[in-house]
Formats: structure tokens, C-alpha cells, sequence
């Protein structure tokens, strides 16, 4: 090439076995999210999605972001990256909140509003937004009517 631009390549790779349970409920996604939970430092906000067939079960997870221990640092392009990649057909994002509380933020709300109106470009569906305190505690912001 004349200007010696380098060529970029995207792959994707899974790591182990399609985990395959229907995510047919915010119920059901948290104790999926808890378990991921259990595997990340919980002393800071992790944000990660759940990735979804068409048929709403998983095939697979990614780690978007870790942020502090009361704020999540989001770049949209980061969340959607994976999503788009893996040919997922929804997700769920989800995050923990390491006080316990999952009562969302104004910056929760933001987020979910502006990761949404993103989605809607793609022809992806954010199923919801998952905040977890605790795993008895836990919010879903499309059943609080942010979604």
C-alpha cells in the first residue's frame, strides 16, 4: 500500500461453551449476573452485558467497564461493541452497585437513555438495565419505566 496504512481486522472469539438459558425475566438475568458478578472485583461498579439470540438465551457476556466504587465509567461504543460483533440480537446491561443499594442514579437513568437511543440506530433491543446491590436487592430499570 502506497501510504502504509495499516489493515485493521475485527475477530471474535468465544471463550467456552454457549451457556444457552432463556434470559425470559429480570429474575432470571440477575442470577446470571450474579454469578458473572462473583468472578469481578465487586468492590468497584462493574458494568457487563448479557448477549442474547433471538430467542432471548445467552450466548455469551462481555465486560464492558469497571469504574469506582460509586460510579461506572460508559462509552456507548464500548458497551455496543461486543454486542454488535457477537450478532446478538438483544442484551441486558447490568451493574452492581458495591454499597448494596441498587437505586439508581441520574447518571444510571443517563446512561440506559442514551445506550437505548443507540440501540434503536442497530436494530438491537436493550432488554434492560439491571442495577444489583446485593443479590436479593436488585433494580430493573425497564420495570421502573426508564426503558
Amino acid at each position: 500500500m502506497k501510504y502504509g496504512i495499516p489493515t485493521v481486522k475485527i475477530q471474535v472469539t468465544r471463550e467456552g461453551p454457549v451457556l444457552g438459558p432463556d434470559v425470559s425475566s429480570p429474575k432470571e438475568a440477575v442470577k446470571i449476573a450474579g454469578e458473572i458478578l462473583a468472578t469481578l472485583q465487586t468492590d468497584r461498579e462493574n458494568l457487563f452485558t448479557l448477549l442474547l439470540d433471538t430467542k432471548n438465551k445467552l450466548i455469551g457476556w462481555n465486560h464492558a467497564s469497571m469504574g469506582t466504587v460509586n460510579a461506572s465509567l460508559v462509552n456507548v461504543a464500548q458497551v455496543l461493541r461486543p454486542v454488535i460483533l457477537s450478532g446478538a440480537a438483544a442484551f441486558v446491561m447490568c451493574h452492581n452497585h458495591p454499597s448494596g443499594d441498587p437505586s439508581p442514579s441520574e447518571q444510571d437513568i443517563f446512561v440506559t437513555k442514551k445506550v437505548v437511543q443507540a440501540t434503536n440506530i442497530f436494530d438491537i433491543e436493550m432488554l434492560d438495565h439491571l442495577i444489583i446491590g446485593t443479590p436479593d436487592r436488585w433494580v430493573s430499570l425497564k420495570d421502573e419505566g426508564v426503558i
